[in-house]
């Protein structure tokens, strides 16, 4: 079991070391873009999923 969950958060830090270095690169490159209305959206749309989930979390374990 203990092997099982290192292995799994091994997996998850090399998604996540994968992202910033491609996110690096994109800044290398240049690749930036500029900000745009459906940019704006999306980082919005993301921004409050992720916070009602997250309060739906926290709040799940206080009421439970």
């Amino acid at each position: 079991l203990l092997l099982f969950n290192l292995g799994v958060e091994a997996g998850q830090l090399a998604v996540v070391a994968a992202i910033v270095a491609l996110a690096g690169l994109v800044r290398l490159a240049g690749v930036q873009g500029e900000v745009t209305p459906a940019r704006l959206f999306a980082a919005y749309t993301i921004g409050t999923i992720g916070m009602f989930w997250a309060i739906e979390r926290v709040w799940g374990a206080f009421i439970a």
